[in-house]
């Protein structure tokens, strides 16, 4: 409960004033620019330091405009002119194509491609020094992922380009795990290095063997590894997910803000980022009940009968976009295809509810993430057909077979 002004100055309010500046605060963020441009601490700060300001030149404020005036330089340059494109290097993926793909809000391409010469030297040799740095980094094979040119904070933009960031990587999850085979154990590769746990040092190991036969015959084994066995995107991938599976369609759908305000998008949007994280998983039980989880996220909108529409969504949309050959393990019907789809929801509440492991196997959740991955490009299709609510979606597939 105090207002610290940059300048070093602070007040401490009564409890009554505070809470009022909190209410205000939370008012304020809901009006533009702050709401698009600067997280709620954003402004919680600069208000903060504003108010101590404000104070100490015993100025006592009647309309936002006597506010604005002892807002920090720095939070209004954010707030009105500043603008960011963050840029990381991707792990887990090796490129073989020239230039940038749009994946979502994101470009993909490798490092040797991105221009700098629109960038100006400083007095102080800034780009020259930051140049050095990045290019000990960053080779030119590396795969880089830019965010969009999003305007704001810091904050905001870090908040903007990760959520941009997951979106882009989920949704190449999806398409990868429909263009190779036994892929999803893979998926967890797939990452932005721009988190410290994710750090690019090799992985060690080291072990004590032991020959119980023999005496004294102890001695250390170690081992050091990257992450291999890379997936690789050329051209030729790149024109199949556009063309084949829909990566025209989706990349349409997140950059265009009229279908922002549809219900089915959110869901669909929300399922592709629970793809991968579901692949992101330690255990096939835990990736089993959040491949649910990216199924209900689209299918479920009430309480009643759960089950019985999850798994009548799915009959529908496994029979329309996979073909018989890429069904779960044993499934030659419709009838096998419900049964197994029982057993695998069985097992997401054995996981869930009852905290059980070693139920599920490798095997179940490669073949339901083939059915989940499926479902997504099915339901964005479904979306460009003209549904847009998840009561729409449920009524077509009712009325489009007699499964």
């Amino acid at each position: 409960m105090q207002y610290r002004s940059h300048r070093g100055s602070t007040y401490f309010p009564t409890e009554k004033g505070w809470n009022a500046f909190i209410q205000f605060i939370e008012c304020l963020q809901t009006a533009e620019p702050f709401s698009s441009k600067c997280t709620l601490n954003d402004t919680f700060q600069a208000t903060q330091s504003a108010f101590a300001d404000m104070l100490s030149n015993a100025v006592r404020p009647t309309e936002i405009q006597d506010l604005v005036t002892f807002f920090p330089d720095t939070f209004m340059t954010g707030l009105l002119y500043r603008a960011e494109r963050r840029f990381s290097k991707v792990q887990g993926i090796k490129l073989h194509t020239e230039g940038f793909s749009l994946i979502g809000h994101c470009w993909l391409g490798p490092y040797r491609d991105i221009c700098f010469d629109a960038i100006p030297e400083t007095d102080e040799d800034h780009k020259k020094h930051a140049m050095k740095v990045i290019s000990d980094a960053f080779d030119s094979d590396t795969v880089v992922m830019a965010g969009d040119r999003n305007d704001g904070t810091t904050a905001r933009v870090e908040a903007e380009t990760s959520y941009q960031w997951d979106l882009a990587l989920s949704m190449i999850c999806v398409f990868l795990n429909l263009s190779y085979s036994w892929a999803f154990h893979r998926l967890w590769k797939i990452r932005t290095m721009d988190r410290p746990e994710f750090g690019i040092s090799p992985q060690r190991n080291f072990s004590i063997i032991e020959e119980k036969q023999k005496v004294e015959s102890a001695e250390l084994s170690y081992g050091m590894r990257f992450v291999e066995q890379e997936f690789e995107i050329d051209d030729h991938i790149l024109e199949t997910w556009h063309e084949s599976i829909g990566l025209k369609f989706l990349n349409r759908m997140v950059i265009d803000r009229s279908f922002r305000t549809q219900e089915l998008v959110k869901c669909l949007l929300d399922a592709i980022l629970y793809f991968r994280q579901a692949a992101n998983q330690l255990i096939p039980e835990m990736q089993m009940s959040t491949l649910w989880i990216c199924v209900e996220t689209i299918f479920t909108s009430d309480a009643d009968k759960i089950l019985t529409k999850n798994i009548d969504a799915l009959l529908h949309m496994t029979a329309m976009g996979l073909e018989p050959e890429h069904w779960p393990k044993g499934a030659t019907s419709t009838g096998d295809l419900r049964r197994i789809f029982k057993k695998y929801y069985q097992y997401r509440s054995r996981t869930i509810h009852h905290g059980r492991r070693g139920h599920v196997t490798e095997r179940d959740v490669q073949d339901f993430s083939l059915v989940v991955a499926a479902v997504i490009v099915g339901v964005l299709h479904l979306i460009f057909d003209g549904v847009t609510t998840r009561k729409q979606i449920t009524e077509k597939l009712r009325n489009s077979s007699s499964i």
